[in-house]
């Protein structure tokens, strides 16, 4: 990369940047020291001036009154010796002056005079005059708005030194890291700016890499419930019960290889299958519940064929999940088989339910009937004329497969009991 190229641009931004906000620092606080310095002399010149005059009128008087001009003089000698007052005199009842002292023989050009008369029991013996020196006070306060001035241009200038010398480093790494990238390197005059445009063709495919290994996809879960687990431990012997259950398994090892759906974990009352696709689409969900109404049919068959009653009730619902790492996809399983037993258990038995957020009632009418349950949840009523008698033959099939029987069913609706229950609630 040229020397052209590090001609940094962004540490005399920013540099200027803090040095605009250390002055308006500087102004604010200096508007501050003014107000209060201006407050502060008004409060010493007052103190100031009351307490010489309380000095004084505690001995003056008595002074007076013996005509002791000795004493006056050496009373007003003793208050002049503050360093901000600058004068006392004492002034006759006829105002004519009888004694005065002064600090410092300059004259000074903000003065500040308090006057009080002097009585004796009601009796006015003349006043007391004291002058104080504004502008003294003034430059001894002045001097704290001086050295704070002076930290501040000091505070400023290392601040402002330390954050060009930072950036200009910064960018200039920035630079030696642009440099060291593969690809062109750009025709920026700012370093972060040079870096941005160097890293993002790699940062998407780094994306691209990352949706490729973590594989997302929409994965519906199909779970079915046996209600009446406990009562058929009771009615059947453990041989009988095996051989039943058994024959399940079969069925829906048959039915998840027909519509390509892959058996989950379950537990000894509940069978989960998984249909994957790309997204969540009403073709994906039609196919899911062909497999749900086929099972569920099955379970009838074998209900009859065992003189026993099966009773299931099933719950189709899903989330886009990733394949990988394996934790994560087990993790996005069990929240989704956790939610899955949460609603089945608000089900009758025999109903197919279904949970979509993508898809109101309406538009999933393309590819059933269906009735409301709750907020996104819809209970399966009856498929299309058409597709009924292609699940007939699909249910014909596999119940050959698992049972080696034929099997004759109403080919225009989704059987009396599932119906019946499902226009009840």
């Amino acid at each position: 990369m040229g020397e052209n190229m590090r001609q940094y641009h962004l540490a005399p931004k920013l540099s200027a940047l803090v040095v605009l906000a250390q002055f308006t620092f500087f102004l604010a606080s200096w508007w501050l020291i003014a107000h209060h310095t201006k407050q502060t002399v008004a409060t010493i010149i007052e103190t100031q001036g009351k307490d010489a005059m309380n000095r004084i009128l505690d001995t003056v008087p008595a002074a007076i009154v013996n005509d002791d001009s000795i004493s006056i003089q050496v009373i007003l000698n003793k208050t002049t010796q503050n360093p901000f007052l600058h004068s006392a005199a004492y002034f006759d009842s006829d105002n004519i002056l009888r004694a005065k002292s002064t600090g410092e023989k300059n004259v000074i050009s903000a003065p500040a005079i308090f006057s009080r008369q002097v009585q004796v029991q009601g009796n006015p013996l003349g006043r007391v005059e004291v002058t104080i020196d504004k502008k003294k006070i003034q430059s001894t306060l002045g001097d704290i708005s001086t050295d704070w001035i002076f930290l501040w241009f000091i505070y400023s200038a290392l601040t402002t030194y330390l954050c060009f010398n930072f950036l200009s480093n910064l960018e200039n790494r920035a630079f030696k890291l642009v440099a060291k990238l593969p690809g062109k390197n750009p025709n920026e005059s700012n370093g972060f700016e040079c870096l941005e445009e160097k890293l993002q063709p790699l940062l998407e495919l780094s994306q691209n890499n990352y949706e490729s290994y973590h594989n997302f996809h929409y994965c519906s879960l199909i779970t079915g419930s046996l209600v009446n687990r406990e009562e058929l431990k009771d009615r059947l012997n453990e041989e009988s019960l095996e051989k039943l259950l058994n024959r399940l398994d079969s069925c829906v090892r048959a039915t998840a290889k027909l519509y390509g759906g892959q058996r989950v974990e379950g537990d000894e009352s509940t069978l989960h299958l998984c249909m994957r696709s790309n997204d969540c689409s009403k073709q994906h969900l039609l196919v899911c519940l062909m497999l749900t109404y086929s099972l569920q049919q099955l379970v009838k068959q074998l209900s009859s064929r065992f003189t026993i009653k099966i009773e299931m009730k099933w719950i189709l619902l899903g989330k886009k999940i990733a394949s990988r790492p394996i934790f994560s996809f087990h993790e996005d399983m069990a929240q989704l088989k956790k939610s899955s037993l949460d609603q089945a258990a608000k089900l009758a038995n025999e109903m197919i339910a279904i949970q979509t957020s993508e898809f109101s009632i309406d538009e999933l009418s393309t590819i059933a009937r269906f009735n409301h349950f709750e907020e996104n949840y819809f209970l399966l009523n009856a498929f299309p004329i058409e597709r009924q008698e292609l699940l007939n033959r699909q249910i014909a099939h596999l119940y050959h497969a698992c049972f080696g029987d034929e099997i004759n069913f109403p080919s225009t609706r989704v059987p009396q009991d599932s119906s019946m229950r499902c226009n009840e609630l």
